[in-house]
């Protein structure tokens, strides 16, 4: 699983229920992969996961659904991380010679 996420562009975690994904949200934290957590309106895994982007972490956000607006959100979630990306790697550009 480590692996995966560290070859993939951007990660998606679903986060409505428990699953046993708290050592993946882990790697992802640790190794700085922009992570989109999405969260059934009203449902969450456990208060372990999800306060790492209220002020410390900017590579990790809540994306919050339901029944009716799942592909909406999915479309927004990676907007938001293809943006994100983009930004970084142009500040890494900017910042290495």
């Amino acid at each position: 699983m480590k692996l995966l996420t560290l070859m993939s562009k951007f990660c998606v975690m679903e986060d409505s229920t428990a699953s046993g994904h708290i050592v993946e949200f882990d790697y992802c934290k640790t190794n700085r992969v922009v992570l989109i957590l999405l969260r059934k309106k009203g449902h969450g895994s456990t208060w372990m996961i999800g306060d790492a982007e209220l002020v410390d972490l900017n590579f990790i956000k809540t994306f919050s659904y339901d029944d009716n607006n799942l592909r909406e959100v999915l479309v927004e979630a990676t907007t938001w991380a293809e943006f994100f990306i983009k930004r970084r790697e142009e500040a890494y550009k900017a910042y290495f010679p």
